[in-house]
């Protein structure tokens, strides 16, 4: 059945010399690359894994969940008994961490890698 999903695609890839001589060889290698790519995104989803590791903290996670709910800083640090400051310095290292420049992306980042929900 995979290799059928591959046939399918058909990709042809050749490499060809000044004399127009095609090397077929190239065609299986992509074949191949084609395969384990396939059977690396099944077993990914089969197993419910991400396709990124998670790079953030469970405390950051869970910042990132109340930002995607629509709550400022004030009432995160205040469902966490923290100071606003606390919550910036979470933010940054947020940003940091998913190379992201505001909130929104950070956000949107976090749930196309299934790492929250809302």
């Amino acid at each position: 059945m995979i290799l059928d999903k591959l046939n399918s695609q058909n990709v042809k890839l050749t490499i060809e010399e000044s004399n127009s001589a095609e090397v077929p060889f190239v065609e299986i290698i992509v074949k191949m690359e084609l395969l384990k790519d396939f059977i690396y995104n099944l077993v990914l989803l089969s197993e419910n894994r991400q396709l990124f590791e998670n790079p953030l903290t469970e405390r950051e996670l869970e910042i990132l969940k109340y930002i995607a709910m629509g709550k400022s800083n004030e009432e995160i640090a205040k469902k966490l008994n923290v100071s606003t400051n606390t919550i910036k310095v979470h933010l940054h290292n947020i940003y940091n961490k998913l190379l992201v420049g505001d909130r929104i992306q950070a956000v949107i980042k976090a749930l196309k890698n299934y790492w929250i929900k809302i």
